[in-house]
């Protein structure tokens, strides 16, 4: 029996009884794999070349029929699954890990045909978890290409509608949108009741899609989902602690850029809270944001908030700009400013302090004008 047989023999087990576990952890991607993978993707590339034919689609029909009479609570290929699983073998018929380039461009196409495959009212659900690993390893492929500027320019995305080409993170946020959408429009769970089905990874895709939107700045195009969500989306606090505070984050980080700086306050706030004390770097992350939304509604950050560790060094950036405010001190609030200027510009915060927190240094100096 070829190997591929034996590996569709088992996928076809794995769909029989709807173990989308078991499917998730069969039908790797990334090139830390075992060497079966490799001899797979070698068989397939001698009987099955990339020359138009569809010998392998047969194939794999063959090997997964389709079932007529399902037990409940059992499962069964469909086709799409079959065209998934038939795009899955020529991922590795077609990959080569040395060409990033080419790793992307194959990885996009796959997922694309697994949000199709997952869009099955009746089946679709046992690909979530492939879905939740395959948007994952995507998601950490792009966001390591944004390192790569020489790479990111051979990638070509397509037109917006403003005439400018698409980025890299862009088409994955696109193609990640696409389980979020169906995810969010499952029917298995009402809005206010615990999620089932695909409702269980509705916040998971989003905070995906929101980190690579942040990552090409470009959180303006989160408009929609956060009105999806506010509209239909089940109720945050039935989702663990990690995709809720993930989610107030980036919720945060959208009302910042929008300048509505108290909603971006309660969300951080919120996500702070929410966040466990042993998570350092993701409360700093919170940090980062918080503080400054507080400052441009003119609240300034006590000396307790900035003692604590996951503070450490941010009463140096922000003290000497706090104290110049609330002096009306325009040239100590330029040098606080220049001080740190990369630091601030590296975030987006320095444009925003140096306009928004005028109207304070203003009423600062107006006051203690009419003090004396």
């Amino acid at each position: 029996m070829s190997l591929a047989i034996q590996f569709l023999t088992k996928i076809r087990g794995f769909a029989l009884e709807a173990d989308g576990a078991s499917l998730k952890d069969w039908l790797q991607v990334e090139n830390d794999v075992p060497d079966i993978y490799y001899n797979l993707a070698h068989e397939i590339r001698s009987n099955y070349p990339d020359n138009g034919s569809d010998a392998l689609e047969k194939f794999v029909d063959n090997c997964l029929p389709e079932e007529d009479n399902v037990p409940e609570g059992k499962g069964s290929p469909w086709p799409g699954f079959n065209s998934f699983i038939k795009d899955y073998l020529e991922y590795w018929r077609d990959v080569n890990f040395d060409d990033v380039v080419n790793v992307y461009t194959r990885l996009s196409e796959l997922l694309i045909s697994c949000a199709n495959a997952l869009a099955n009212p009746t089946y679709g659900v046992m690909l979530l978890p492939t879905s939740m690993a395959l948007s994952e390893s995507l998601s950490k492929l792009v966001m390591s290409l944004t390192r790569q500027p020489e790479v990111l320019a051979l990638i070509e995305g397509d037109e917006t509608g403003d005439g400018e080409s698409k980025s890299v993170v862009e088409m994955a946020a696109d193609i990640i949108q696409k389980f979020f959408t169906s995810c969010l429009g499952d029917r298995s769970s009402t809005r206010w009741a615990p999620p089932k089905g695909k409702k269980v990874a509705v916040y998971l895709f989003a905070n995906l899609t929101l980190k690579l939107l942040f990552a090409c700045e470009k959180s303006h195009l989160a408009v929609q989902m956060f009105t999806n969500l506010s509209t239909s989306g089940p109720a945050l606090a039935l989702y663990p602690a990690s995709q809720r505070v993930t989610f107030l984050y980036y919720l945060g980080r959208f009302n910042f850029d929008n300048a509505h700086y108290f909603r971006a306050h309660m969300c951080l706030e919120e996500a702070y809270r929410q966040c466990h004390t042993s998570f350092l770097k993701h409360r700093r992350q919170i940090l980062t944001w918080w503080i400054p939304s507080n400052m441009l509604c003119g609240r300034f950050p006590s000396v307790n908030l900035l003692s604590r560790p996951d503070a450490a060094g941010f009463g140096e950036v922000f003290l000497p700009i706090c104290r110049a405010v609330r002096s009306g001190n325009f040239v100590a609030f330029r040098a606080a400013l220049e001080g740190k200027r990369e630091w601030l510009w590296e975030r987006g915060l320095y444009l925003v302090f140096l306009y928004r927190l005028k109207p304070l240094l203003w009423r600062s100096l107006t006051r203690k004008t009419y003090e004396i």
